[in-house]
């Protein structure tokens, strides 16, 4: 027993480093959340004050504050503008929940292993990493939602569970989770405790409402309560009704086409009815296996365990409501998945890993056969560290070992995720070093200067205050070649990317450049990759131009303040609110059709695919 926990204890110090490894680099798995979150954050710490918040352009207020007040006091203020500090209290919220995981199997079985795999993976659930790390609010709202359902479900036979204090307190750590994401997250856990309570007086409503209503009604007031502060406190509360609890929440009840689209369309039922499979990655098949063992023998489960299924049923039955639907709105259910998982691991045959492991083999075959290419074709010789092949070619060992020696499959299976996180990191590591940054003789030329940058979803420029840390960032829509042409003709300074290789960009000088990932490649791009192994359009070269005879076609003029109103007026899309003075782009007469043609002809040289281009932004 004590070499099993020794060995745990390693994997679960594996587990630490893959989350935190390159936490603070550019090409994490993250979300199209952090870049408004950021500037969200990053607007209101300018103001000095931690309320109202700074809304991003376009889009109002669309979360409560205390995710941006994290990341206010994580980076003082703003004063130090870090990804790292921004995401640490994201990831240490990912570690508590897995400590919880741990706690709760713990107290179900007695057992320190079953306890240990069970913490291990729900940091192993390929969803929990997703969401686990970027500045988003999902794991501060998991942490706070399955502590309220824990408790009460663990402390059912205790005098506490009786104590109006008791339901109190569950009622705050709800209205710390609507402080974080919605205050509609009381609906699956109302409904939750509900059914759990009535399951418990055997169906008996009189019973329920006789010894437990009063109770639920205790908890809903607090959870109300602890959330309407922020009305209270805000100066304008009428905001955060008009845009927040209206326009982001009950707009997703209200969708043409409803029934029409149940199974099919953007938002289908079937990523919340099989949304914990898809969150649970790599563990999607052990998951199905102990879910079909589990409900066949339901009534030998644990009373514990019944429980934790009634959390998952009713969050899938909530989330089945709203026309859009996610397999994040069900990701509060994942630490009670974990534990289930736990319970039940070693139970599971042997023989199944050979085919639970299939997936992870592939996986790490196919980035072993896109990182050989990458590092002869595309990167300088020496990108790669030794190292970097270290977790790749080391997890397509270990799979393979699993695969032979199937007795050491169930010790294996975990670890093999962890490194298959790690695996991901390795190909992106030489990018998030000088190849992938602007040197500092760049960032030192941009520096008090307003840089444009292509954008294709709301605020994902802000990620470019890391990459050039001084200077005033502006945005373009990706794809806008009039806009970046008329810009660089101002003489204005515009990142745009190019084929990589390019050396050539007369009439523009060349200030910086710096090698990146594509976001997304339309299909015949993939199968170059996949079929010719053209690794080359996996990449671009990003630059930063200037042109070298500036043309003075900007003309300035007064901004409203940025507290003046939060409405978005579509005419300042290039704006930051906390200027009072902006340039706002136009053409200019003296600058004609020849001149302007004859400043961008160089541009026409690099490839655009319109169809892709069409399809990444519709895709954001």
């Amino acid at each position: 027993m004590n070499q099993r926990l020794f060995w745990w204890s390693a994997v679960a110090a594996l587990a630490v480093f893959s989350y935190l490894y390159s936490l603070g680099g550019m090409h994490i798995p993250a979300t199209g959340d952090e870049g408004p979150y950021l500037q969200i954050t990053r607007l209101t710490a300018a103001t000095g004050h931690w309320l109202p918040l700074q809304p991003v352009e376009g889009l109002g207020v669309t979360k409560p504050p205390l995710l941006f007040w994290q990341g206010m006091a994580a980076t003082n203020w703003g004063q130090s503008w870090d990804l790292w500090r921004l995401r640490l209290p994201i990831v240490m919220y990912s570690f508590l929940t897995a400590l919880l995981v741990f706690w709760v199997t713990r107290r179900i079985s007695g057992d320190n292993e079953s306890s240990a795999i069970a913490g291990l993976a729900f940091l192993g659930f390929t969803a929990i990493f997703h969401h686990g790390r970027p500045f988003i609010t999902n794991l501060p709202e998991v942490l706070f939602l399955s502590c309220a359902f824990f408790l009460p479900v663990l402390y059912r036979g205790k005098s506490i569970s009786r104590s109006y204090l008791f339901w109190m307190g569950i009622g705050v750590l709800v209205g710390l989770a609507a402080w974080v994401r919605s205050i509609f997250m009381l609906a699956p856990v109302g409904l939750a405790l509900s059914i759990y309570l009535l399951w418990q007086r055997r169906w008996s409503i009189t019973a329920f409402l006789r010894m437990d209503a009063l109770r639920l009604a205790v908890f809903t007031l607090s959870a109300l309560a602890v959330f309407g502060l922020w009305f209270v406190i805000d100066p304008d509360p009428g905001a955060i009704v008009r845009e927040f609890l209206l326009g982001e929440n009950v707009a997703k009840l209200k969708h043409e086409g409803y029934w029409q689209n149940f199974f099919s369309g953007p938002y289908p039922v079937w990523g919340v009815w099989l949304g914990s499979f898809r969150n649970a990655g790599f563990l999607a098949l052990p998951l199905l296996y102990v879910t079909i063992t589990s409900l066949r023998h339901w009534r030998a489960q644990r009373h514990e365990e019944q429980a934790l299924w009634i959390w998952v049923l009713a969050f899938i039955i909530v989330f089945t409501l709203p026309a859009q639907r996610q397999d994040s709105y069900v990701m509060a259910t994942m630490p009670a998945i974990a534990v289930i998982l736990g319970l039940h691991w070693r139970e599971i045959p042997r023989v199944w890993f050979y085919l639970f492991t299939l997936p992870l083999i592939a996986i790490f075959a196919g980035l072993v056969y896109l990182m050989l290419p990458i590092s002869q074709q595309v990167l300088p010789a020496g990108a790669y560290a030794p190292w970097h092949y270290l977790a790749p070619f080391g997890g397509l060992a270990l799979a393979l070992l699993a695969l032979l020696y199937n007795k050491w499959a169930k010790q294996l299976f975990l670890p093999l995720i962890f490194l298959a996180f790690l695996s991901l990191a390795s190909i992106m590591a030489p990018l998030e070093g000088p190849l992938g940054r602007y040197d500092a003789q760049t960032i030192s030329a941009a520096a008090g200067k307003t840089v444009y940058v292509p954008s294709n979803f709301r605020a994902q420029y802000e990620r470019y205050r890391f990459l050039l840390p001084g200077a005033e960032i502006r945005s373009y829509e990706e794809g806008d070649n009039a806009t970046r042409d008329r810009l660089l003709a101002a003489g204005e300074l515009v990142v745009m990317d190019v084929a990589p290789g390019a050396k050539t960009f007369a009439p523009y000088r060349l200030l910086g450049m710096r090698l990146t990932v594509r976001s997304r490649l339309p299909q015949e791009d993939v199968n170059k990759v996949l079929y010719e192994r053209r690794m080359e359009l996996l990449f671009r070269q990003e630059v930063l131009l200037k042109l070298e005879r500036e043309v003075p076609v900007a003309l300035e003029q007064e901004a409203p303040p940025a507290t003046a109103s939060r409405k978005h007026d579509p005419a300042l899309s290039f704006l930051q609110p906390q200027k009072t003075r902006v340039k706002k782009v136009q053409a200019h007469p003296k600058v004609d059709a020849k001149t302007l043609a004859s400043h961008t002809s160089v541009l026409r040289n690099k490839p655009e695919n319109e169809a892709g281009r069409k399809a990444n932004i519709g895709n954001s």
